[in-house]
């Protein structure tokens, strides 16, 4: 080999060194820093840890900082926020942490899943018994607009047969009021239908406020 081959040589190995001791080293340190996080379940920081090595690409650490995120919400109570941080995890890793990412995936959907289902039927059956409720009122709100448009039928009915016999008495649920009126007279003149007489009428108003 050439002085100038062992020169050449001499350099590449240099800079490989270089290359090793500036980037690989620090970044596996770091990686296996995160990894230590991991089995301390200090995810924030573990989290945190993968994601300064995303820019870098160092093995998998895009896909670490996805897994560490979904536990920190998992821990957190947010499984469907996790379910989309362990579903972007195992495509991106493999072997152990690959494994435990899918079983993530599927824990916390299942479990984001039956809450989304239990909230609904109880929004749900929250609305069929307002409506139920609204229901009732209205068949309620019904039957007495019923029931007093029959009274007023029967009222009616036993008008005509008060005046079949001649008796001129007013509706028992019906009062005129006098306090428009300033004499009996004009009382009576207003209401002649609703009283068998002058009398009666005068004293009605006199009885009910009149001047």
């Amino acid at each position: 080999m050439t002085k100038k081959a062992r020169i050449a040589l001499i350099a590449a190995f240099s800079a490989l060194a270089l290359f090793i001791s500036l980037y690989i080293v620090p970044n596996e340190i770091r990686y296996q820093e995160g990894l230590r996080l991991i089995r301390l379940s200090e995810w924030d920081k573990a989290a945190e840890t993968f994601s300064r090595l995303t820019g870098s690409g160092y093995r998998d650490s895009r896909g670490m900082s996805y897994y560490c995120y979904g536990r920190k919400l998992y821990s957190m109570g947010y499984a469907d926020m996790a379910w989309a941080e362990f579903d972007s995890a195992a495509d991106k890793l493999s072997g152990k942490y690959k494994t435990e990412a899918e079983n993530w995936r599927r824990r916390t959907y299942n479990e984001w899943h039956r809450e989304w289902k239990s909230g609904y039927e109880e929004r749900r059956a929250a609305e069929k018994a307002r409506e139920a409720e609204k229901a009732a009122e209205e068949s309620e709100a019904f039957e007495r607009w019923l029931e007093e448009k029959r009274e007023y039928s029967r009222e009616i009915q036993r008008q005509i047969e008060r005046n079949r016999n001649g008796s001129k008495t007013p509706y028992p649920s019906y009062d005129p009021d006098p306090s428009d009126f300033t004499d009996p007279e004009d009382f009576y003149d207003y209401y002649y239908d609703d009283f068998s007489d002058y009398c009666d009428a005068e004293d009605y108003y006199y009885d009910h406020g009149g001047y």
